[in-house]
């Protein structure tokens, strides 16, 4: 118990810090201080989750975790027409590409080293 003491104590403190916040200022102010403290210990469990106690990285995860947060922005921020308007063209011409390429070639990984793709993913709209 004794080597907690430093922790305990740590705790204590910050959850004075927010007790007085909360009566001095306001309860908003508090609440919200407290939630980015929550927030900032889950992310800290998952760094080390993610890191691991080997000092390993494993990168296989965070696609997964990029695919969240870029899903989290598409549905929370208003579209741009222009910008899909433009993308959607690209997209477009890029399946069809592929897939013409993938029957008539046989090889998707052929295809996808081609000077056609490099091509069409520089050239402007």
């Amino acid at each position: 118990m004794r080597q907690y003491t430093n922790v305990i104590t740590a705790y204590l403190i910050m959850f004075t810090l927010i007790i007085l916040v909360g009566i001095f200022q306001s309860w908003s102010i508090a609440l919200t201080i407290l939630n980015y403290c929550l927030i900032s210990a889950v992310m800290t469990i998952g760094a080390n989750i993610q890191w691991g106690y080997a000092g390993l990285i494993n990168f296989g995860i965070m696609g997964y975790t990029a695919l969240g947060g870029l899903a989290v922005v598409l549905v929370s921020v208003a579209p741009v027409g222009e910008a899909w308007r433009v993308g959607l063209f690209k997209i477009n011409n890029f399946v069809l590409l592929f897939i013409k390429e993938s029957i008539f070639s046989g090889s998707k990984v052929k295809f996808l080293f081609s000077s056609k793709l490099i091509g069409m993913a520089l050239a402007p709209v």
